[in-house]
């Protein structure tokens, strides 16, 4: 019986080293495996990162580019209405003179017109629609020639 476990045991005793070689090199795997993916969990959280950052890049240079058109189109609608006004053609120097006094007469008529209403009307719903035009047109005759035109920057 002896030799027959002589033979047996270091059989049994190789597939017992073999078996706990299979079993820790699974578990050699499984960390491995556990490792790539949190590796690549890693990865894809920085790559998800840097998408989001270049498109909050991306959001700020097309809002400058916007602002950018936005301020050209108001320098060549400014420029356009300077043209205009200064383009008189051939005339004769009183006819210019009197071009040129169109919008500081018509601002001042205005500052007076809205200064007569409000002092005049006694009836408070007539006064409020008449004094809410007469209004809208004197700020926007005095801003044109007192305010400043330049589109303002939102920051």
């Amino acid at each position: 019986m002896e030799a027959i476990l002589g033979l047996i045991g270091p059989a049994l005793f190789g597939a017992g080293t073999g078996g706990l070689g299979l079993i820790f090199s699974g578990i050699t795997k499984a960390f491995t495996w556990y490792a790539d993916m949190k590796e690549k969990e890693a990865e894809h959280k920085r790559v998800m990162e840097l998408t989001k950052l270049n498109a909050e890049i991306r959001d700020k240079e097309f809002e400058n580019e916007r602002q950018i058109e936005a301020d050209r189109s108001a320098t060549e609608l400014r420029n356009a209405s300077y043209a205009h006004d200064s383009a008189t053609g051939k005339a004769s120097r009183w006819v210019v003179d009197i071009l040129r006094l169109v919008r500081p007469v018509l601002t001042l008529g205005l500052i007076v017109l809205l200064g007569i209403i409000y002092f005049t009307i006694a009836d408070l719903g007539t006064k409020a629609e008449i004094v809410g035009a007469v209004i809208y047109m004197a700020v926007s005759s005095v801003t044109w020639w007192f305010g400043d035109r330049m589109t303002q920057r939102k920051r």
